[in-house]
C-alpha cells in the first residue's frame, strides 16, 4: 500500500521529529516556546536601541534573522504534521 511505502523510504521524518518527545512533551512545541523566545529578545533589542541606543543595530538585526529562521523551522514542522511531508 501507498503507507507501507511511505514508512519505508522515510517520508515521514519531518513528522517524527515534530512529534518526537522532548523535555516530556513534542519537539515542536519546544521549537515553538524557543521561536517566541528568541522574537522576544528580538523585539527587546530593537525597543532598547530606540530608548536608548544600548546595542548597536547590527544585533537587532541578527537577532531578526534568528527569529525568522526559527520561525521557518517550526512552521515546516508544523506543516509536516498536517500534510505529511
Amino acid at each position: 500500500s501507498d503507507h507501507d511505502w511511505q514508512s519505508s523510504c522515510g517520508m515521514n521524518f519531518l513528522r517524527n521529529i515534530a512529534l518526537y518527545p522532548f523535555l516530556g512533551k513534542p519537539f515542536i512545541l519546544t521549537a515553538g516556546f524557543f521561536t517566541f523566545i528568541v522574537f522576544v529578545i528580538t523585539g527587546f533589542i530593537g525597543y532598547r536601541n530606540y530608548r536608548q541606543k544600548y546595542w548597536k543595530l547590527k544585533w537587532h538585526i541578527f537577532f531578526a534573522l534568528i527569529s525568522f529562521l526559527f520561525a521557518l523551522f517550526h512552521a515546516v514542522l508544523a506543516f509536516s504534521i498536517f500534510y505529511q511531508i
